[in-house]
């Protein structure tokens, strides 16, 4: 046995030996010319790596052979799609009779939602079988790489003549790589067949989406030319209506089920926003009654008490933006679900008086869903149509008297344009109530449903818009936010910024849903697309409306971010750290300045300009600089120098040329001084950096107080020097480092000259030398101590006789002695 081995380890040493020879010969062998900018070919595996690499390599092609297997998603995409097939055939001769027949719009964009619901899922079907062929397109590279450097490792042992066990492992690896490879490209095939089958498919349905386009085109073009009947000849009509509505209640069900059939996510994101909403609306349920306390939210207060209510409501709004491709029987499903929540907080939130209106509305809303799901019906779904519309005029015609208008929230602010808009849609309705008697049911669809609409849309904004402002109001009020010190200080501009932000929103959704339910939304968007394209050509420059837009709007929002930024760390961010006076402010204006730079960049490259020219720009600067713009340039690096070196600060006192008045703040181009009088004197930079500018409070806010006093000769100088002392000591303004200081400093004509010099905040410096000033006075006079008049000595060189006898006392003496 162990001789056995030594002849078996002696024949692997040679044919180790043999294979390392041949390969360094083949290596001296010259290379052959290359044909083309591939790599170098693989080299070939060395004997003593054959066994473990034929492993590695049987692994791979087990793994690849295991990853053939029909996933669970292509499976179910098969059988899916030979159960579309004919049902794709079938629906389109229901579309080629519908087109060829005079179809009205609403039909038609029934049909059209079943077809884009189809496309839509075609396009979700087709990216499985493609993202299962990049994988498979990369194994099959692997399976070809591994094939070769096996081939190339054959001949190498061919050359080297290795043993009949070498040549038989290689042979049991080359053959099974080759067989995952066979697999693989079969499993290829069968994926870019089904790659195709759905790509047929979806050309169908374009074809099918397009014929509806052009019908309800045409439909649209012939919206002033009656398609019926006048309703009173309609009943004697005869047909299928029933048969008609319960195929259009299919259809739509059909498209229902197809839209949820696709995978979850938009309608999960939904459910889980309702349950944050519930969650957050629970938990603010136990603060209603302080709620009811504060003024802004007293009429609120029910909002929190019916949370789930609430966040229906508010869920429910915003199914568009979690559906944005939904078709409309799930619009119609939601909008129909907003009834119940709408009942439920509006009457808390509205008078008692608009109570009938809100029912009335919220009953034709969902009138107006159920009519709209039996439109096939005929002249039973014109009947319903008219007593909607004429019960709509008559709520309408209710609301618009005086005593009715003055009830509606907030009314003092837009009244000419709420009761405009109320004269307007009464006017809307009785036209389509005369459309739709007289056979211009088209028409009278468009306009009753789109007023109908547009009022019901309006109603859940409203209460809508009232649920997040109160929570936002709500929130500012809770003690997370009370730990925000730009939320205590600057709390009620915050929210009432926030409320015009969604008081916006809510009005621009108001408008798209109008839009929509008048079916201009489209030629709107097509129209606002074609002026945003629209471009005007100079000559080799080019510009689009587009462009200038995002350009004027991406600095718009710069700006708007860099205020933001700079207002959150100055009021609260920096404040927490503990910096040097000034530091905050330098670092928040830091940062909006490089803002505002990457926000000009950035609109730049959304405008779509070459950021090559700007070296053009930057020499027309630089000559423009030269010409008339030195003072502005030296303005900026003025205001930044005195940005970082920080000689004055905002909310310094200074003296600049004779003006005294504190710094209110320090722009790019000027900084703005408040006097003390109450003027604001905007001064340049340049000015603050090249002339001599006094700063009271550089680096503290005391100031020294000198206080001249006199006191009459003959007193004691020593007690007046104590009697100063005190009073400046007993001052609780006045500061005690430096200490007070009471000084003799000379003998005056008449009097003692003292002076008391003592420090205290520049802010209060002229009230407490004013007490200081009181304090010594009566300190004086409590001593004993006199303040003298001044005194003058007055020598008469000449006086007159009857003077002479005044002085002398004797002012009776006659004139003349």
């Amino acid at each position: 046995m162990s001789a056995r081995r030594e002849r078996g380890d002696r024949a692997a040493l040679a044919f180790a030996c043999a294979f390392a020879f041949a390969l360094a010969a083949h290596a001296q062998q010259p290379p052959p010319a290359p044909l083309g900018p591939e790599a170098a070919p693989p080299a070939p595996i060395a004997l003593p790596s054959l066994v473990a690499e034929a492993e590695s390599a049987e692994r791979f092609a087990r793994s690849v052979a295991e990853q053939l297997a029909v996933p669970r998603e292509i499976a179910q995409i098969q059988r899916a799609l030979a159960k579309l097939a004919p049902e794709i055939e079938q629906r389109a001769e229901r579309m080629e009779a519908l087109v060829a027949a005079p179809a009205s719009i609403g039909a038609l964009d029934a049909e059209a939602d079943y077809w884009r619901v189809t496309r839509s899922q075609l396009a979700q079907w087709q990216r499985a079988p493609t993202a299962r062929l990049v994988a498979l397109e990369l194994s099959i590279e692997e399976l070809a790489a591994r094939r070769e450097v096996w081939a190339r490792t054959r001949e190498a042992a061919i050359t080297a003549k290795a043993p009949r066990g070498a040549f038989a492992r290689i042979a049991t690896v080359s053959a099974a790589l080759r067989g995952a490879q066979d697999d693989a490209r079969a499993a290829q095939r069968g994926l870019v067949d089904l790659q195709a089958e759905i790509s047929e498919h979806e050309s169908a349905v374009a074809t099918a989406l397009d014929r509806l386009d052009a019908a309800r085109s045409r439909a649209e073009t012939s919206l002033f030319e009656p398609e019926s009947p006048p309703i009173w000849r309609a009943f004697s009509e005869k047909g299928s209506a029933w048969e008609r509505a319960l195929a259009q209640l299919s259809t739509e069900a059909e498209v229902a089920r197809a839209y949820f059939a696709r995978p979850p996510g938009r309608l999960v994101a939904q459910l889980a926003a309702f349950a944050a909403a519930v969650w957050l609306g629970l938990r603010l349920r136990r603060r209603a009654a302080a709620f009811r306390a504060d003024a802004q939210l007293a009429d609120s207060a029910v909002i929190f008490e019916r949370p789930v209510a609430s966040a229906a409501l508010l869920v429910l709004t915003l199914t568009p933006l979690f559906h944005p491709a939904a078709p409309a029987i799930v619009l119609a499903l939601s909008r129909a679900a907003l009834i119940a929540p709408v009942l439920r907080l509006l009457p808390a939130l509205a008078p008692r008086e608009l109570f009938p209106a809100i029912f009335v509305v919220a009953g034709l809303a969902l009138l107006g869903e159920l009519r709209a799901a039996l439109a096939s019906i005929g002249a039973l779904e014109r009947a319903l149509f008219a007593c909607e519309l004429a019960l709509a005029a008559a709520t309408l015609a209710w609301l618009m008297l005086p005593a009715r208008l003055a009830l509606i929230p907030d009314p003092q602010r837009i009244p000419r344009l709420l009761h405009s808009a109320l004269r307007g849609a009464l006017g809307a309705l009785l036209v389509a109530f005369a459309f739709d008697a007289f056979g211009w049911s088209d028409l009278a669809h468009l306009l009753g449903n789109g007023t109908l609409r547009s009022a019901y849309a309006a109603i859940v904004l409203y209460g809508g818009a009232r649920v997040v402002r109160a929570g936002l109001r709500a929130a500012a009020l809770s003690e997370a936010a009370s730990q925000l010190r730009v939320l205590r200080d600057h709390g009620d501009a915050m929210q009432r910024g926030a409320a015009r932000l969604v008081n916006f929103a809510a009005l621009a959704l108001w408008a798209s849903l109008t839009l929509g339910g008048f079916g201009v939304w489209d030629a709107f968007t097509r129209l606002a697309r074609a002026a945003w394209e629209q471009q005007l050509a100079y000559g080799s420059l080019a510009i689009s409306l587009g462009d200038v837009l995002t350009f004027v709007l991406t600095l718009w929002a710069a700006w708007a971010l860099s205020r933001l930024i700079r207002f959150a760390l100055e009021a609260d961010v920096l404040t927490r750290f503990e910096t040097r006076r000034g530091v905050a402010h330098a670092v928040a204006r830091t940062a909006q300045y490089v803002i505002l730079l990457l926000g000009f960049f950035a609109a730049a490259a959304a405008a779509g300009i070459d950021m090559n020219r700007f070296a053009v720009l930057a020499g027309a600067f630089g000559v423009g600089i030269g010409f008339g713009l030195q003072n502005i340039v030296n303005n900026f690096v003025s205001g930044l120098i005195l940005l970082y070196e920080r000689p004055i600060q905002v909310g310094d006192s200074i003296d600049v040329g004779g003006v005294f008045g504190d710094v209110q703040r320090i722009g790019v181009r000027s900084s703005t001084l408040r006097t003390w009088d109450g003027a604001e004197v905007i001064v340049p930079n340049a000015t603050l950096i090249s002339e001599r500018v006094t700063n009271w409070t550089l680096s503290d806010r005391s100031r020294r107080v000198d206080l001249a006093v006199g006191v009459a000769y003959g007193s004691d100088p020593h007690a007046v020097l104590e009697l100063l002392l005190r009073c400046a000591r007993q001052h609780g303004a006045v500061l005690a480092q430096p200490e007070p200081c009471a000084l003799l400093l000379g003998f005056g004509d008449s009097a003692l000259a003292f002076e008391l010099r003592f420090w205290t905040h520049l802010d209060r410096f002229l009230p407490v030398k004013s007490e200081i000033a009181l304090a010594v006075h009566d300190a004086l006079a409590a001593a004993g101590i006199a303040i003298p008049f001044p005194q003058r000595d007055l020598h008469l060189r000449s006086v007159a006789p009857e003077a002479a006898h005044m002085l002398a006392g004797k002012p009776g003496e006659p004139r003349g002695v």
